[in-house]
């Protein structure tokens, strides 16, 4: 799709996915829905640990990382959407992917 959001948007619904989000993405709304979804991910704790020294992501970092290194660096793309933001030599490092169903409890 040459839009690396989409990660973050369209997805299964297991732990380490990002959220679903309980909005239809249309026409008028997908910008806006992108960002937000790509916001959100970065920033979930539960999903990316961010740090100036070292940041332990998703996955979905690794596994698509050609997705999101089209244009600049992966620490770049973080950057545009972190609200902590890392530096170009922060140490990367990627979570385990947790397949279980999210299921609300």
């Amino acid at each position: 799709m040459n839009e690396p959001r989409i990660h973050f948007a369209i997805n299964c619904a297991s732990y380490s996915c990002p959220k679903l989000v309980n909005q239809a993405f249309t026409s008028s709304n997908l910008e806006a829905l992108l960002e937000q979804t790509a916001v959100d991910f970065i920033n979930d704790k539960k999903r990316n640990v961010l740090g100036n020294d070292e940041a332990s992501l998703s996955a979905i970092f690794k596994w698509f990382k050609k997705d999101f290194t089209q244009e600049s660096s992966l620490v770049d793309y973080i950057n545009k959407y972190a609200r902590i933001k890392l530096d170009s030599n922060t140490r990367i490092k990627y979570l385990n992917y947790n397949w279980a169903l999210n299921e609300a409890k």
